[in-house]
């Protein structure tokens, strides 16, 4: 089209810091180079069972949407197996692959990394996965949220991957 396109960009408003401002922003941004875009955010309970159920012939009710993921081992292999594996509910992939991406080599590679038990090996094959997605266009990282703990003055506080804030991660100096 030569003035461009529409689209609707779907996320919470309560679930992530500043979510319907990312939104915004990235909506903004969109605009600027000529796609013509709307920014629809509600509570995070509504949201992502909608986003999560899908429309008609179950396909994605939402066509861009903001979520977040953390992989609380450190390793790739979460966000692989749930947000850019082929949808397969009966095997349990792509369980939160809303966008509905499939690539037959990143599942295969994938599926091989989760059987490996060589750490180094493991890495490479879910390095090689996140490489075929990522240029694929599977997913778009556009945010990296940070938390950040505070303490007085005698405790520190051993700051966990999955950003659980657990009384046992307390220590006094």
């Amino acid at each position: 089209m030569p003035d461009g396109f529409q689209l609707t960009i779907h996320g919470p408003n309560d679930r992530y810091i500043n979510d319907a401002k990312i939104c915004e922003a990235i909506a903004q941004m969109l605009t600027r180079v000529g796609i013509k875009t709307e920014v629809v955010t509600m509570p995070k309970a509504v949201y992502f069972k909608r986003a999560s159920r899908g429309g008609p012939n179950k396909t994605p009710e939402f066509s861009f949407v903001l979520v977040g993921w953390g992989a609380g081992t450190g390793e790739a292999s979460s966000p692989l197996k749930s947000l850019l594996h082929t949808h397969d509910k009966s095997q349990g992939y792509g369980a939160s692959n809303r966008g509905r991406y499939s690539n037959p080599e990143v599942d295969k590679i994938v599926e091989t990394a989760l059987a490996t038990v060589d750490d180094a090996k493991r890495q490479d094959l879910l390095a090689k996965a996140t490489e075929i997605a990522i240029g694929d266009v599977g997913i778009i990282p556009l945010h990296y949220q940070v938390s950040t703990w505070a303490s007085r003055k005698g405790f520190n506080f051993k700051a966990r991957t999955d950003e659980s804030t657990v009384i046992s991660g307390v220590y006094s100096e």
